[in-house]
């Protein structure tokens, strides 16, 4: 069976999601941290624009799918932890050819 798909788009309001982040961090309180999760790009609304955001709206943690998203925030300069939620082994056995 063949899957149409029609164009598509998203329209990302940043102040939103600094004001949704505002309120998460008012019912958690002040001596709580909260962890946004920005996987996959922001879950493809910029993981940069969208790290920032949160980071300055009181989320204190990042958490990501990949190693080499933690890598591009780290480069980007984003300081804060950052949870690697998938798998992280390097050897060589694990990786695909």
């Amino acid at each position: 069976m063949q899957k149409l798909l029609g164009p598509t788009w998203t329209e990302v309001n940043l102040d939103a999601i600094a004001q949704n982040v505002r309120n998460i961090k008012k019912l958690i309180g002040e001596k709580k941290e909260l962890m946004a999760v920005v996987k996959g790009n922001a879950y493809g609304h910029d993981i940069l624009e969208v790290s920032s955001v949160v980071l300055k709206n009181g989320a204190s943690r990042l958490a990501v799918a990949r190693l080499e998203e933690g890598i591009f925030l780290r480069k980007a300069g984003i300081t804060v932890p950052i949870l690697i939620l998938g798998l992280t082994l390097k050897l060589p056995q694990f990786q695909i050819l």
